[in-house]
C-alpha cells in the first residue's frame, strides 16, 4: 500500500511541477491558432 502511495505522490509532484509548462504550451498553441484563423478570415 505504501508503494502505491509513493507512486501517487511522485505523479502528483510531477504534475504539479509540469502544470505551468503545460499551461504555457496550451496558451502558446491557442495564440498561434487564433493568429492563423484570424489571418484566414
Amino acid at each position: 500500500m505504501e508503494e502505491l502511495f509513493m507512486k501517487l505522490f511522485i505523479w502528483f509532484f510531477i504534475l504539479l511541477w509540469a502544470s505551468p509548462v503545460i499551461i504555457v504550451a496550451l496558451a502558446g498553441a491557442w495564440v498561434i491558432l487564433c493568429l492563423l484563423f484570424g489571418r484566414r478570415k
